[in-house]
């Protein structure tokens, strides 16, 4: 079992923070008279900085082409045109909630800055963006009105 706890003593304006798995306390913070620092040691493994931020770069791209990938009943291969000299390749989880059909022709989001990850023996050249539905499907964040590819998201 995990438990976390927060101890406030009003009197010195100190504050406890445990952390305990089982019998054994992982962590420990004590804090006198600043709140804010508290606080923001809490947030701060979660938190991301604007100029953090400022670095994703979201470009709006349109999938030309949807290809199987041999052995990869979850995977597809995607051809988009990101706005750039030549179309980039990714991969990703789709086939389980979207065909081949459903997926050309959408103007998707994606992360453009990513550095290339091989998955499945192919080099995934960024991210698209999607999220989780009511009915544990993923549906892919996509752009209604037309816009050209290589759009950035601002």
């Amino acid at each position: 079992m995990v438990y976390s706890l927060l101890f406030y003593g009003s009197k010195n304006n100190f504050y406890i923070f445990l952390v305990i798995v089982g019998k054994k306390v992982l962590f420990y913070l004590k804090n006198n008279n600043n709140k804010k620092d508290l606080f923001s040691f809490f947030l701060r493994d979660w938190m991301v900085s604007f100029a953090d931020f400022k670095k994703i770069e979201l470009k709006v791209a349109r999938i030309e082409k949807v290809e199987d990938i041999i052995g990869k009943d979850k995977l597809y291969k995607l051809e988009i045109d990101a706005g750039e000299e030549k179309p980039r390749i990714l991969v990703a989880g789709l086939k389980p909630f979207y065909s081949k059909e459903e997926l050309k022709g959408k103007q998707i989001v994606i992360v453009a800055n990513l550095d290339p990850k091989p998955l499945a023996g192919i080099f995934s050249q960024g991210m698209l963006l999607a999220v989780q539905n009511e009915k544990d499907a993923y549906s892919v964040i996509t752009v209604e009105e037309k816009v050209k590819a290589g759009t950035v998201v601002e």
